[in-house]
Parts: structure tokens; sequence; C-alpha cells
């Protein structure tokens, strides 16, 4: 270890002066890394240490110090003795002063006293385990799977698990095939902490449920080294389930328990990362024609953000150059892209129905079949001739449209909405003042591919994920009858030569 790393070494020295003055020493004088010293009186009513530990992170000003008290037994101390004061990404700066440190502590033992915030709950079990720090292997599983009836009337039961790589095992209910590390799973309605070694593990079981995991763990040690089982407790947090998996090893020196990351793999915790929208868009069904570049990162972004249903149309087949702007990747050159598109989404959004078509449709009856009892439709397919033809058909049939597409090389995108009735027909806006025409490049704009019958405009990878976000935006905001959008919304990426195109940034109509 080398001295410590600081952007402010002289608020660095001026806390440790600080430190000095309230009677701690550092106890390695090259680096002053690590400081012993009394024990704050907020601490007092916790544990019955008189001395604490501090040991300085690289990083300094942005990184607190650790907080080290030995006797303390309460969630968000790990088995060294580690006090959790502050969450990673904590922007107070309130370390940086001894008082500030010290106001830190009371209001940390007043919440031990009275009960942790309910966010505080479910904490990473793993990481207040032995060895936990060192954790780097994901155990997946969804509860609901474990036991299907819930645990009102169950409290342990069968599980096992499968190896993907060193750093996941997919845990599954039930017995599993011969390759898999079988185990056990145990319930319990509440545990004040959570478990920081084997024994203490086993203390937070029943009766009979201890007798099962000792069995279990006889199980290991009866067979050669390396031989694994799989344990995994579950409790009630004030949020939702917390659980803490362990790997049972046997090793030269006995039955090793090894702490896995929980990862929950259940809907309600997949959906926590989908956004507000999530419960309004599960009702709705969405068709998509085009999944190209801009069209499989909006099926992905719609989905993810909670869509209940998607049909994806498309034609064409996956080729290596599409790759470059396309949420696939190599693998999947040759197959059409619809159903490449599908199954990427089904990977990420599994609330999501999906439907893939391999369709190019123009007539009326083809259209009309695949957008039956539709919501919207989002024509993603970049041409300027397929967009006059869909947005004169469903304003005829009152089938509500959002169409994007890039032009000038990426240069702007444009997403138009054809919803309201107060919304502008689309194919009608070439003659319409109110919507500036985006001027044409000269210089053509666009190469072509070998072998391929369309032009290629070469827009960076970066603008199709930003024209793609912003049509998946500009889709919600319909959807769910917000309407804070003008029916054509522009970003400009790079200036051109005529107003109101020479400026970067957002233009709105039809407000």
């Amino acid at each position: 270890m080398g001295p410590i790393s600081t952007l402010d070494q002289s608020s660095l020295e001026q806390f440790q002066t600080e430190l000095i003055k309230a009677r701690f020493r550092s106890v390695d004088d090259e680096f002053q890394r690590v400081w012993v010293g009394p024990v704050p009186d907020g601490f007092g009513t916790i544990t019955d240490a008189t001395q604490m530990r501090l040991e300085f992170q690289d990083g300094w000003p942005f990184r607190p110090p650790k907080v080290f008290v030995p006797g303390i037994e309460l969630e968000h101390v790990n088995p060294e003795g580690e006090v959790c004061l502050w969450r990673p990404d904590d922007p107070s700066l309130q370390w940086t002063t001894f008082e500030g440190l010290n106001n830190r502590i009371r209001e940390w033992c007043s919440a031990a006293e009275g009960g942790f915030r309910p966010e505080d709950a479910a904490l990473d079990a793993h990481l207040y385990f032995e060895r936990g720090q060192a954790t780097r292997t994901l155990a997946t599983f969804d509860l609901g799977t474990l036991s299907p009836s819930g645990f009102s009337d169950r409290r342990d039961g069968a599980l096992h698990g499968l190896r993907k790589h060193s750093g996941l095992i997919e845990v599954t209910g039930g017995p599993g095939p011969s390759e898999s590390v079988p185990g056990r799973w145990y319930y319990r309605a509440t545990i004040p902490v959570a478990p920081h070694d084997i024994e203490t593990f086993k203390n937070k079981l029943g009766r009979s449920q201890l007798r099962d995991f000792d069995e279990l763990c006889e199980s290991v040690e009866s067979r050669p080294v390396g031989s694994e089982r799989l344990a995994l407790l579950i409790w009630n947090a004030d949020l939702k389930e917390n659980a803490l998996p362990l790997l049972l090893r046997r090793e030269e020196e006995g039955v090793v328990a090894q702490p896995l990351i929980a990862a929950p793999t259940d809907i309600r915790t997949l959906s926590l990362r989908s956004g507000p929208d999530f419960p309004t868009l599960r009702t709705k069904r969405v068709a998509l024609f085009g999944a190209g570049a801009i069209g499989s990162h909006v099926a992905l972004l719609l989905s993810e953000c909670g869509l209940g249903h998607l049909i994806i149309i498309d034609c064409d087949l996956l080729r290596p150059g599409n790759v470059v702007r396309h949420m696939a990747d190599r693998r999947l050159i040759g197959y059409p892209k619809a159903d490449i598109v599908k199954i990427l989404v089904q990977a990420s959004a599994p609330w999501t129905s999906v439907e893939s078509k391999g369709a190019c449709p123009w007539t009326l009856d083809d259209l009309s079949s695949l957008t039956k009892d539709i919501h919207l439709v989002v024509d993603a397919t970049g041409y300027w001739s397929f967009a006059q033809h869909v947005s004169a058909y469903f304003r005829q049939s009152n089938v509500p449209l959002v169409s994007a597409a890039l032009y000038r090389g990426g240069a702007v995108a444009r997403i138009r909405r054809q919803v309201l009735e107060t919304d502008a027909v689309i194919c009608e806006r070439v003659e319409n003042p109110a919507y500036p025409i985006i001027p044409p490049d000269d210089q053509g704009g666009f190469t072509l591919e070998i072998g391929c019958s369309s032009p290629v405009h070469n827009a960076s990878p970066a603008a199709v994920a930003a024209a793609a976000a912003l049509t998946a935006q500009v889709a919600i905001d319909a959807l769910t009858e917000r309407f804070r959008y003008g029916d054509e919304v522009l970003d400009v990426f790079s200036v051109l030569e005529s107003p109101p195109f020479d400026k970067l940034g957002r233009i709105e109509f039809g407000q």
C-alpha cells in the first residue's frame, strides 16, 4: 500500500489533524492510512468496545474512510466489524470533518436502536458474511418458482443450481440433472440480523430446518474434496424478501461456506429498472414496422419500459454491415431481423409477448390484419414512400402512428406523431409551411454496399441510438396519453446551412 491518493491533500491533512486532537494515532506511520482512537459516545450504547479504527481509501475526499468498531452485531456491520455509514454514491462529503463523522455516527446509532430505514433493510447479505467481500459469483433465482404456492405453508424445499460460468449459478426449485449442484432452501418470516458465518446461519433456522441443513452439510463432508451443495436462506425485509445463497464446498479442512450474490430474476425485481410507466405500458399493444438500426433499439426500449405486446414486422435478413448499428451481433448474421429482435426482446423483457412477421406489407389488407387491436403503430423503416403510405392509411382507419427517421447522414433525427385529431397528417406536411423541410444533401449523403439494393446512409451508431431513444419517448408519451411532445420533434446533432437546423438542439412543432 502506498500513500493515500487524493486530489485535495490539504483537506486530508486537516482531517488528520482533527483526528490527532481527538486522541487518534496513526498505526502505519509511513503512509498514515490506518488510525486508531476512542469510540465516540454514539457507539457506546451498542458496544462495549473502547477503540475504533479508521482506514482511509484512495479517492479522498470523495470516498469516506472505512470505520471499524468491534462487538456490534447489527445490520450494516460486516464480520470484520466494518460499519456501513454511507452509501457508495453518497454526495454529502459529511466525512471530511471529524464533527461530520461524529454526527453521522450518532445518526446511524439512533437508526440502529429505532430501526433502519425501510430502504436499508434489503441489504446485500453476502457482504456481511465472512469472505463475502471477495464474492464474485451471482446466484440467480425466482422465489416464485421455488415455492409456487408461496411460503405460508412451506418452510423448506429442494433446489438445484446450474453453473453457467465462473460468475453465474442459475438456481431453480426442485431436483436437477446430474451435472447440477443440489441443495435446499429455507424460509424464515423475519431475521433481525443477516448471518455472518455458518454458525449464525444455523442459528437462524427452525428446529426441523436445522436438522435438514446439518444433513446437507454432512452430505458434502462425506464426499470427495471439491464436492458442492447449495443452501438458500430467505426472509422478509420491510420492502420485499431478502436472501442469502451459500455454496457449501468440501475442502481439505472440511466444509467451507462461500456466500454468493443474491440476484432475483422475478418480474417484480426486473421491473424496478423499467421506469414509472411500467403499469400503464403493460396494457398496451404496439406494431413496429422496421427491425433495423432504429427499429431494433426502439423495440428493446419500449419492451424494457414495460410494453405488454409487440408485433415486429420486417422482411429483411441481418447483414454483416447491419451489425454496426443494430442491437444484434455477428452471431445472428443471416437470420431474419424480425425473429432476431423478437429473441432480444424476450431475453430482456420477459413481460412482453412478442410476434415476429417476415413481411413487407403494402396492401391495405396486410396493414389491416397486422395492426388489429393495436394501440400504436411505430414506423421505423426509414423509407419516405412507406411512411407516406401508412400515414394516409392509418389516418383513414384511425390508428395512431409515430414515424421516425434520420436525415443528412445522421445530422437530424425527425420523429413525427399522427395520433390526436389536431396532429397534422404526416403525408400532408410536405405542403404545410408550418413544418420546414430538412434541406437536401447536395453531396448525396449515402453510399452503396455491394449486393445491397438500398443506399446506406452513413449515420453514426450514436445518432441511431439517440433517434431511437427519442422515438421511444414520443411513443410512450402517446401511449400514456400525456402528449407533452409536439406532433413533430427534431433533434439536430450536426448543424446544417439553413434555419432552423443551423443550431444544435431540439425543435418541436404542433404543440
